[in-house]
């Protein structure tokens, strides 16, 4: 009967029933505003990606995208947000719901992966996490980046996956042509087309064996189909042949030694860019360049505190720290400390399973680096994880990772519960 029970509560569908549920009463009773004026006044952020769609909605595409202020941030969000604008008279509260359901769409899709690498019980429970998780919950419905480009990178595991498995060179194609549409919502993917390959040549060296390779290629030439174009229009109107700016304000952000590379906000101290960048904005062109050179120059005098930050990183990245555990909040034992008994609870939960995730997703990882069924996955995470660090680490960045990184947590546990069984 109990065991009934539990196939009934491990159903997908349930799971993903439970996750809406979480997400809209989250979303009703945050802060989150669903009128421009408010957006400024909760979440910076929020209001710089909304700001650029208004530039697309009034200029036009092809006019907004000639317009310097759309490489500000990477286009696919702010594009993602016109498109949603298009059918919506409402469109902020449209455009949170969409992202909730974006937010399903993930944990449906890291469902079907983890059925597909290792059996339909891993599914649900990372499915079940994934819904539960509060990071994971928190920003589904917020105008960020993370809804968007999170189910993005699952779909391109997804369809790699599937068409490494059934030597479906279509799906390899369009895996990479997902990826670019990933790459044009957070731009610190551009890179990793090549990292992959770099992976099929080194499969290649141990095997001699070239599908690999070759899968690697057809996923870097169809991902750069979609990014080039981007690429090319920043070149020829701004001189930047790059998705977008921001890079200088990430590095040094991340390289100042009074914050260790937190984000200074989280340690009550300044966050103003402009004795830097002399009043321009640190995501115009010269004020990102001028940022960057400063990172740069903070890196050469510090370089060994340097590194020692970047290897702290991982955890914040991937954790948290107290400093932002978790937003809006600014202290999670301080908030545990004053809240209310169940509240408090949930979030030693919250944090228990944050760190569970990590340390045996981090330990299943690093023992099946190199096992070529699950290769496109760990070298995603990985990637993910080194090109993060040296600048800015903010834990809602670290999301990205958390969602793939469940299924090894997952599995890791079932199968040293399966060797205490067999004890």
């Amino acid at each position: 009967m109990i065991k009934k029970k539990l196939n009934f509560l491990l159903d997908i569908k349930i799971i993903l029933f439970l996750a809406l549920l979480l997400r809209l009463a989250y979303f009703l009773n945050s802060p989150l505003s669903i009128e421009e004026k408010g957006l400024i006044d909760i979440n910076v952020d929020e209001n710089t990606y909304y700001s650029i769609a208004k530039v697309y909605s009034e200029k036009g595409i092809w006019e907004g995208l000639k317009d310097e202020k759309s490489m500000w941030t990477a286009p696919g969000t702010p594009l993602y947000f016109y498109s949603v604008g298009l059918f919506f008279e409402k469109d902020i509260l449209a455009i949170r719901i969409c992202n909730i359901f974006l937010s399903l769409l993930t944990i449906f899709f890291v469902y079907k992966i983890s059925k597909e690498i290792f059996g339909k019980e891993v599914g649900l429970f990372s499915a079940l996490i994934l819904s539960l998780l509060g990071l994971f919950v928190e920003s589904s419905a917020m105008l960020m980046t993370e809804p968007l480009f999170i189910l993005l990178s699952v779909l391109s595991a997804f369809f790699f996956l599937r068409g490494n498995r059934n030597s479906d060179i279509r799906l390899i194609a369009l895996a990479g042509l997902i990826m670019g549409l990933a790459c044009l919502t957070r731009s610190h993917l551009l890179l990793f087309p090549f990292f992959f390959l770099a992976y099929g040549l080194f499969f290649y060296m141990k095997t001699k064996d070239w599908s690999f390779f070759k899968k690697g290629f057809v996923f870097l030439m169809s991902f750069f189909l979609v990014v080039s174009p981007i690429i090319l229009k920043n070149y020829v109107y701004f001189n930047k042949p790059a998705i977008s700016t921001g890079s200088g304000a990430g590095l040094f952000l991340g390289s100042r030694q009074d914050t260790e590379g937190d984000e200074p906000p989280y340690r009550g101290l300044n966050y103003d860019t402009s004795l830097i960048t002399g009043g321009l904005s640190h995501l115009s062109i010269k004020g990102d360049e001028l940022l960057f050179s400063k990172g740069v120059e903070n890196v050469k005098t510090y370089p060994k505190q340097y590194i020692i930050w970047n290897i702290k990183k991982v955890g914040r990245l991937l954790v948290g720290s107290n400093y932002y555990w978790f937003f809006p909040y600014d202290d999670i034992y301080n908030y545990i400390r004053n809240s209310e008994g169940a509240k408090g609870l949930l979030r030693i939960i919250d944090l228990s399973l944050t760190v569970f995730v990590t340390i045996f997703g981090l330990f299943y990882l690093i023992r099946k680096l190199f096992l070529k069924s699950i290769a496109f996955i760990n070298m995603y995470l990985i990637y993910s994880i080194l090109i993060y660090i040296p600048f800015l680490v903010n834990h809602r960045y670290g999301m990205s990772i958390m969602v793939l990184l469940v299924i090894y947590a997952v599995q890791a546990l079932l199968e040293k519960r399966e060797k205490i069984t067999s004890d």
